[in-house]
């Protein structure tokens, strides 16, 4: 997070740019009730201060650890809490571990399949195209094959 040099007044690009959160991204957080609503200036302007800076600040860190739009609803309600319930927050991030986790289970399977068809391709020229014959089931029609081997005859 940038350093504020202004403690009241800020316009939403300023602190887009102090949050490293883009304008439409805090827009659509306050939609969600997720970011604090800003007070409106006479001109209709929103006007954010340090209490919306901290609040975005700590959705960005959220986001950026993959917490989804539920857990940031839940998280937010625990965050201004002078007695915030640790154990609360830990089935949270326990819960979200848990997913982190399991996808990576999937993208690792994800990469043994990708590795081993890639190699094959490497490897196997003559039998059609080992991606596509995985991502059709085995069904490929060698359409290769067929005219490589009418061109040799």
């Amino acid at each position: 997070m940038r350093p504020v040099t202004k403690a009241r007044g800020l316009r939403v690009g300023e602190v887009a740019r102090a949050t490293d959160v883009s304008i439409e991204t805090i827009r659509y957080w306050e939609r969600l009730g997720l970011a604090l609503a800003p007070q409106r200036s006479a001109q209709g302007h929103r006007v954010y201060d340090e209490s919306h800076i901290r609040r975005l600040a700590f959705l960005r860190r959220a986001r950026k650890l993959g917490f989804g739009l539920r857990d940031l609803h839940e998280l937010v309600r625990l965050a201004p809490s002078e007695l915030v319930s640790c154990t609360r927050a830990r089935g949270i991030a326990a819960r979200h571990l848990a997913q982190v986790r399991a996808r990576l289970a999937e993208l690792t399977e994800i990469e043994s399949a990708l590795a081993r068809t890639v190699s094959s391709c490497d490897t196997n020229r003559r039998e059609g195209c080992p991606l596509i014959d995985t991502l059709d089931g085995g069904q490929t029609v060698r359409h290769c094959d067929q005219r490589n081997a009418m061109a040799a005859s």
